[in-house]
């Protein structure tokens, strides 16, 4: 055997050097003849689609795995390469090979000439893309959920990247701010609305967020706009790390907080007005305490003085009439006690405390039956449960309701009175009932109004305040008043109290 040429030498060598640069290729590699049968392919190939030399090289590739490869989009680019000299570059087909199941491939295709042109060959790359579909087809479907919680929330929401060019924003921002997405996305914060985001407040923290990692919470801003107006905003902001590289976004939340400022503000002025209107209160109670309360007492009193020094000059009609005016001034001076009260009642602090009802109202009624010496009244008290209130407002709403009992049971040869109650769910309820004179269910309604009499003042004496006051002071308590009754066959009233006490 003669010995090899310089130039086979250097042939062999670059054959062997193509050979292992072929099989070195992690990408799958196959060369076809100018009839499209395999010369040969390289390991990849073999592994990636689970096939051996046996039963690839020399056949037409339209045959490999049972017909596998004879995909319409690639017969036509390969059966145009060899005689057009074309080539085709990133041909996306997706196929189910046996052994390999479902394999998405990015193809390119090549002619290669050998022999001095005489000779052509077809190098086929297949790059499988089958992990990195389903890793984008994941990111699309986490994009759609993340995009479908962004718009979900309540909240204006914006993403944006870590040079603060906007990456997303949710469907309220777009409704609260009326600004497009076309306007948005893309957008530097500080360019959105023709620069109306480049809030100083605004840029400080989130500018500040970003070299620190951190956040800021709950930051307060009033900004005007030109197409919405003045708005209020309560803005969090957070530095996330998505990972992979170190990419980071920062998520701005929005509350539009305008309505609620609006609120405060109106709370406000009306604290101040009611502060006003408390201090001609003040000034009001002041006159009825000293500047009313005084010529009702010198009429009083000098009514006395006639009766007492003077009754011999009048005949019985004077002296009735001076009587009746003597009547009508402690009367007056009743309603002005009860009007006084009532005020009180509105005005004073509610402080809760433990409070035994039953040894309240035991208590109460020895001092009222006090009152009535001479009457036939029995009062019963059955088991009541305890309740959390203020004493001296509770201790005026038992008293009230027990006076009204004995005052209307007047007529009542024997006057019965029955307190009561018992726990239901989350309050408490109380009654006082009695034998009386009743009322007409008709005009219940008017029970606890103040100045509101069913009776008229020759039947049952009283200025129509009591029970006002007790509706009041339960009102206050976050409780309810109500009653019951049939005329001539007595009453019951009814108030409920939270097992709970209210907040302050």
């Amino acid at each position: 055997m003669s010995a090899m040429t310089k130039t086979q030498e250097d042939e062999n060598d670059a054959r062997i050097y193509a050979e292992s640069i072929f099989e070195a290729v992690r990408e799958p590699l196959i060369i076809l003849d100018d009839e499209l049968r395999v010369v040969s392919a390289n390991k990849a190939f073999y592994g990636s689609f689970r096939s051996s030399p046996g039963e690839t090289e020399g056949k037409c590739i339209y045959e490999l795995g049972n017909g596998q490869w004879n995909i319409p989009q690639l017969r036509a680019m390969l059966e145009t390469i060899i005689p057009r000299n074309t080539t085709f570059d990133n041909l996306e087909l997706t196929r189910r090979f046996p052994g390999a199941g479902d394999r998405v491939m990015l193809l390119n295709g090549k002619r290669i000439d050998q022999a001095g042109g005489r000779r052509h060959l077809i190098l086929l790359a297949i790059e499988d893309i089958t992990e990195r579909k389903r890793a984008e087809e994941s990111r699309k479907i986490s994009e759609q959920r993340a995009t479908s919680v962004l718009n979900t929330v309540g909240e204006s929401l914006l993403i944006l990247d870590d040079n603060l060019f906007v990456v997303s924003a949710n469907t309220s921002f777009y409704d609260t701010y009326c600004i497009s997405r076309e306007k948005t996305e893309h957008k530097r914060l500080y360019e959105l609305g023709n620069g109306q985001w480049d809030i100083p407040a605004l840029r400080e923290a989130i500018e500040r967020i970003i070299p620190s990692k951190g956040n800021f919470n709950d930051l307060e801003v009033s900004h005007d706009f030109s197409t919405i107006g003045r708005r209020s905003m309560l803005l969090n902001g957070r530095l996330v790390d998505q990972g992979g590289g170190g990419k980071k976004i920062v998520l701005l939340a929005i509350r539009d907080i305008t309505k609620q400022k609006m609120k405060e503000e109106d709370v406000r002025r009306f604290t101040v007005l009611l502060q006003d209107r408390n201090q001609e209160l003040d000034a009001f109670n002041y006159s009825i305490s000293h500047d009313l309360r005084a010529p009702l007492r010198a009429i009083d009193g000098f009514s006395q003085i006639l009766l007492e020094d003077y009754g011999d000059r009048f005949d019985e009609e004077g002296k009735r009439l001076l009587t009746i005016v003597r009547e009508n001034t402690k009367r007056m001076g009743q309603l002005i006690s009860d009007l006084l009260a009532l005020s009180r009642t509105t005005r004073r602090d509610v402080r809760h405390t433990a409070l035994s009802m039953a040894e309240l109202v035991r208590s109460l009624a020895d001092q009222v039956l006090a009152s009535a010496a001479g009457r036939d009244i029995k009062v019963t008290v059955a088991p009541l449960p305890p309740a959390q209130g203020d004493l001296p407002m509770m201790t005026q709403v038992w008293t009230n309701l027990l006076e009204n009992a004995v005052k209307f049971t007047a007529q009542r040869k024997e006057a019965r009175i029955e307190v009561g109650g018992q726990a239901e769910g989350n309050e408490n309820t109380y009654y006082v009932k009695d034998n009386g004179a009743g009322f007409d269910m008709r005009f219940v309604d008017k029970l606890f109004g103040i100045f509101q009499r069913l009776h008229s003042e020759g039947e049952f004496s009283g200025t129509g305040v009591g029970l006002a006051i007790v509706k009041r002071i339960i009102n206050r308590h976050g409780g309810r008043v109500w009653a019951e009754g049939k005329s001539g066959e007595g009453a019951t009233f009814y108030f409920s109290l939270p097992t709970v006490p209210l907040a302050k």
